[in-house]
């Protein structure tokens, strides 16, 4: 009968280490598995940082219909890049420019030099942006965003 007893012993221990092996090996890989998931979304935001405002003023610049609608200038002291479009009949100017670490947009009425840059539209945070007009239509653009990661891209109009 004692052998028996022990013989249950035993296989209760065996039971509860086969039992805790599973425990520590589940451990092991959740925590592997949040550390690559957090590597990755840290990856993907910092690719999103410099996505995002390069996307936006491409796009921006290739819906402009002639090369001779998109212009390198100053607002404040400031780096702009102006785009001229024809809506429902009348001209307009749309600034794309930085202020208080934020890229910006407005629209005003082609002529209209009497606006506020303040009023402008916040679109994306970033630190640092600037224009080079290298040609009609093209534009080299330099932008860091907020991470601080520069990049340099040249774009140009979509001419329709």
């Amino acid at each position: 009968m004692k052998y028996q007893n022990d013989r249950h012993s035993m296989d209760i221990v065996f039971v509860l280490l086969v039992f805790a092996s599973f425990m520590i090996t589940a451990t092991l890989l959740i925590s592997l598995g949040t550390n690559e998931y957090r590597r990755i979304a840290a990856s993907m935001q910092q690719n999103d940082n410099v996505r995002l405002p390069s996307a936006y003023v491409t796009q921006k610049v290739r819906q402009c219909r002639t090369e001779d609608a998109v212009h390198v200038t100053e607002l404040d002291g400031s780096p702009a890049l102006t785009l001229r479009q024809e809506i429902g009949g009348k001209n307009y100017v749309t600034w794309l420019y930085t202020r208080k670490g934020t890229l910006r947009e407005l629209l005003v009425p082609e002529g209209n030099s009497d606006f506020e840059p303040a009023t402008g539209t916040p679109v994306l945070p970033i630190q640092d942006l600037s224009f080079e007009e290298l040609g009609p239509g093209v534009v080299l653009v330099s932008l860091t965003p907020e991470d601080g990661f520069k990049e340099t891209f040249i774009v140009t109009t979509a001419p329709r």
